[in-house]
């Protein structure tokens, strides 16, 4: 079908909705003059419709794509200029064949067509931006195959066509306001037409063109009509050349009007006939490639006519899109512009894309090339599959022609005889493995030009700390495919790559692993439970674990050895008990067996006596005392680990200890006199040897306190108390050491503190001083003779926590924010306040403060003026607060400023890369504002960074250029009164916007 670019652009757009604006649109025209075509047309082919398409109808869109719609198909496929395909838009709600589509300002108005054979008035405002197309006002007279074409005034027009494809053809025309949506009868037509096509001439009328008068398009008119849009009259153009129906139209950028292909009198023709609406004269173009008829056209931004689909001579559908050279651009000759590709390979297909520039689009031809190659002269790609025969230089040239002339371009392509490695072996295989040697086999690679040797590579540990797997070459120029590897030990890994005669390198083969064989070796283990050989002893079972190492794993036996001796080869667990007679020097004799050969080992055994081991038991049968206390009995067990029986003796010990010589066990009632360290030893004899053991222990006068107890844990003093040990111990009490302790967390770690008090004997109380509050204390007791020497400690569990009422103090200062930051000579306010509900009541005083510092006794409330000579100082403020248990000193640090904040603190986005910012001068300053310090606060990587400069302080606004530039977030800026020695005032910070 047809298509209408309209001339002009409207200057306004309406809402999409049926209830949209009704503002008027206007179309900026121009007076024409004659018009030529700078030079003939060129037709060249454009990217394909997705899907062929006739009847369909192509509109230039806002986007500047060029869109198709219609055709029967609800589908808009749309072209970018600079695109080399064809893409989806949003589907059109509608899908008839043959409609009207124009553009009105930024609206794609659609209207009527047919479906099936009857026509249709549905008209749609097409949504090009989103796809929600909007109805507007149906079509009075259904019609289809009619001429369309939009005014200056963005007024739509509707121009004869017919209601079926056998009904009446129409004179009746139809204009629509897209303002009003509204539809209104203009004068009629000389005479009927379907098929024809129109176009705004931007002079003030409706040109329409050819088109039939029946219904079977067999009287077919070159007549022209004009549609006097002032008059609302119609007068005739001069004819067309050739009279046709079913043409496709469209205007260039100067005005000219093509009409292109169509159904004439004998059938489809290739015609493309021009109008020039300022002379009134036709003049006949460059024919089409072929005849088509029912195709759309169109001209694109670049002012390049394109002719899109329709139907070929034997009345198929064309997905073919042919397009012009820019309209409005002079001829000009080609020049190639892209670089040679100079490079190639026997083994590998060489291509050149050849781009040149030049109006018409130039084509493409080889001067001179090697054998075998071939060059697209439309697109200018070159094709070459290079021989053997042609490794070398090959020189080239090739040329890109047009009608304006021609350029030639010259260059030479080195051949590469080949580049390609070969297949890499496979199947690698390994065998006939000595303690040295082994043989590696595989199956061969492949290459184009033949394999010249393979290599052999070994593997080796890489990368950070070994955690990668290397390859470097252990042997070349083999050339089978085995080979026998020598001078090998341990464990290796092989891969073998092949070469070709050009040095290209395969990929590698398989892997494969290789232990070598290793004669036996065996090495002896202790057992955990059990002596050991250089340390066995008559009467006990010695083992030891022998290991026998080798490739391949060697199996073991026992040669010779004492006699009882036993080996288990499978576990290798050598077991024995030597008897006294045994005791001395001995060994046993083993064997390790591979396929290498046999290893000896002997196994050096060392049988000492089974002398007596004693070890001590207190309190043996639970009827005594686990320690030496005086006045209670404490009984010992004498214990021998040897497995001959054994005698014991006292040799020495304290007064009134007793020792049964059979079995050992030793009963001893201590007395108070005997407190300190006790001293036994023992002797113990068997046949086989005498031995005497030394026992030490403590002996205590008294036992522990018990009744621990701590009271008054919220006063200054709490008070410990306890009882007197009982026993006879309890008279010779000096005094008592008082223990707390607590154990704490330090970071990953752990501290302990301990207080120890002293308590005479006389008592059983005492004041602790001396601890942390609000911790945890653990509590110990321990009663001590005028010797020194102790009794006891304490057993029970007693814990405390200490928290005395003393004065909880918080405090408030009315400074800059809340904080501890005050401006001089400004009065300020500190609040102190006791919060502590155990407080019957508190006063408050002043420790230590600056001249002019007051504070109310009562209420804590105090005052103070900072004077100037206070300016740029940290001044220490301490304050006694004192209630019926004691007082507390609180200290507060008041930093004073010469100066206030800034007020009316803001920032402006502003162009080139700033930031604006502006505030008013402080008001509370003691001192002049001599300068401002602008801090610009900005994040690197998360991380905060800050540029500093100082500025005049009769500023009152600065420009932040927000640098560094990148992945910097700009967060904001800091304004800080200076005077005159740089001391600072209070900052204020404003963050961006």
């Amino acid at each position: 079908m047809r298509s209408i670019l309209p001339f002009g652009r409207p200057t306004t757009s309406s809402s999409r909705k049926r209830t949209r604006s009704r503002q008027r649109l206007h179309l900026v025209v121009e007076q024409l003059e004659k018009r030529e075509l700078l030079a003939g047309i060129v037709w060249g082919t454009a990217p394909s419709l997705l899907t062929p398409r006739s009847e369909g109808a192509a509109i230039l869109a806002p986007t500047n794509e060029v869109m198709i719609l219609g055709g029967g198909q609800n589908s808009v496929q749309k072209l970018a200029s600079t695109s080399t395909a064809w893409t989806q838009g949003f589907a059109a709600d509608k899908d008839p064949l043959a409609p009207a589509v124009v553009r009105s300002g930024s609206h794609i108005l659609v209207y009527g067509g047919r479906y099936g054979n009857a026509a249709t008035e549905e008209a749609f405002d097409y949504d090009y931006r989103l796809g929600d197309s909007q109805d507007i006002s149906n079509l009075p007279t259904p019609r289809f195959d009619h001429a369309f074409a939009v005014d200056s005034s963005g007024l739509v027009y509707a121009i004869g066509g017919q209601e079926s494809t056998s009904g009446s053809i129409f004179d009746v025309v139809e204009r629509y306001s897209l303002a009003s949506d509204s539809w209104s009868e203009m004068a009629a037509m000389p005479s009927p037409r379907a098929g024809a096509v129109a176009a705004y001439d931007g002079l003030g009328s409706i040109l329409v063109f050819g088109g039939a008068s029946d219904s079977s398009s067999t009287v077919i008119s070159n007549t022209v009509y004009a549609y006097e849009i002032s008059s609302n009259s119609w007068s005739t153009r001069s004819p067309m050349p050739l009279g046709t129906t079913e043409s496709a139209i469209a205007t260039d950028q100067e005005g000219r009007i093509y009409l292109a292909g169509g159904l004439g009198s004998s059938g489809p023709v290739a015609s493309v006939q021009v109008y020039d609406s300022a002379t009134d004269t036709w003049t006949m173009e460059t024919d089409l490639p072929q005849p088509v008829y029912s195709s759309a056209a169109v001209v694109d931004i670049q002012d390049r006519l394109m002719v899109i689909g329709g139907r070929n001579a034997a009345g198929n559908d064309l997905s073919l899109v042919v397009r012009s050279q820019p309209l409005n651009i002079p001829d000009s000759a080609p020049v190639i512009t892209s670089s040679a590709n100079t490079t190639a390979a026997a083994d590998k297909f060489y291509t050149y894309d050849v781009n040149a520039s030049g109006n018409p689009p130039p084509t493409f031809a080889l001067v001179s090339s090697p054998s075998g190659m071939t060059i697209d002269s439309a697109s200018g790609l070159i094709s070459w599959q290079p021989t053997d025969a042609q490794v070398g230089t090959q020189a080239v040239t090739v040329r890109a022609v047009n009608r304006a002339g021609s350029y030639d371009q010259s260059f030479s392509i080195t051949v590469a005889a080949d580049t390609t490695p070969p297949t890499p072996p496979s199947n690698l295989q390994s065998s006939g493995v000595t303690e040295t040697t082994v043989d590696l086999s595989w199956q061969e690679a492949t290459d184009l030009k033949g394999v010249e040797h393979y290599a052999v590579f070994k593997a080796y540990r890489c990368g950070w700390r070994g955690r990668n797997t290397c390859y470097s070459q252990f042997v070349t120029d083999i050339t089978g495919t085995s080979i026998t590897l020598t001078g090998l030990t341990g464990t290796n890994t092989f891969r073998v790559a092949a070469f070709d005669a050009a040095g290209n390198k395969s990929d590698y083969s398989n892997s494969v692993s290789v232990t070598m064989l290793v004669a036996p070796h065996i090495v002896k283990y202790d057992v955990t439970g059990f002596r050991t050989t250089n340390a066995a002893t008559a009467n006990f079972e010695m083992q030891a674990r022998l290991w026998a190492s080798g490739n391949p794993a060697p199996t073991m036996r026992m040669v010779s050895g004492p006699a009882g001796m036993t080996f288990d080869p499978a576990t290798g667990i050598v077991s024995w008990t030597p008897g006294p007679a045994d005791v001395g020097q001995t060994a046993a004799e083993f064997e390790a067996t591979n396929s290498v050969t046999s290893a000896p080992f002997t196994l050096p055994i060392t049988v000492t006596p089974d002398v007596p081991v004693l070890s001590y038991r207190f309190d043996p049968n639970g009827t005594g005392a686990s320690v030496s206390l005086a006045g209670q009995l404490l009984e010992i067990q004498v214990q021998d680990a040897s497995h001959t029986p054994s005698t014991f003796a006292l040799v020495s010990g304290p007064s009134g200890l007793t020792l049964d010589p059979v079995t050992g066990f030793m009963q001893w009632t201590p007395t108070t006199a005997d407190a300190g360290t006790t001293t036994i030893v023992v002797e113990a004899s068997n046949s086989a040897g005498v031995v005497q053991q030394t026992l030490s222990f403590i002996t205590y006068f008294a036992a522990e306190p018990t009744g621990l107890t701590v009271t008054d844990t919220t006063t200054l003093y709490p008070i410990a108390s306890w009882n007197t040990p009982l026993g006879i111990g309890a008279g010779e009490i000096a005094g008592y050491k008082v223990q707390m302790y607590r154990r704490y967390r330090w970071g990953r770690a752990y501290r302990t503190e301990s207080i120890i008090l002293d308590s005479p004997g006389n008592g059983t109380s005492i004041e602790l001083v001396g601890m942390k509050e609000n911790v945890t204390y653990n509590l110990y007791v321990t009663a001590y003779n005028q010797d020194g020497l102790s009794g006891l400690r304490s057993t029970e569990n007693v814990n405390f926590i200490y928290q005395p009422t003393l004065p909880k103090v918080t405090w408030t200062i009315q400074g800059f924010n809340g904080t501890t930051s005050v401006v001089a000579e400004q009065p300020m306010n500190v609040q102190f306040s006791d919060i502590n509900p155990l407080s019957a009541w508190s006063t408050y005083q002043v420790v230590l403060a600056p001249p002019g510092f007051t504070i109310d006794s009562n209420s804590g409330l105090a005052s103070w003026t900072p004077a100037a000579t206070s300016i740029g100082a940290t001044n220490n403020i301490v304050v006694r607060v004192t209630n019926q248990l004691g007082y507390r000193d609180i200290s507060v640090p008041i930093n004073v400023y010469f100066s206030g904040p800034v007020e009316n603190l803001t920032t402006h986005p502003a162009s080139g890369g700033y930031v604006h910012v502006t505030w008013d001068p402080p008001t509370t300053n003691a001192q002049p504002v001599v300068y401002y310090q602008v801090t610009q606060h900005y994040r690197i990587s998360s991380r905060p960074r800050t540029r500093t400069w100082i500025i005049a302080g009769t500023a009152t606004s600065v420009d932040v250029p927000l640098t560094p530039t990148g992945a910097v977030v700009h967060t904001g800026v800091t304004i800080t009164p200076l005077n005159v020695d740089l001391l600072a005032g209070l900052s204020l910070f404003q963050g961006y916007v």
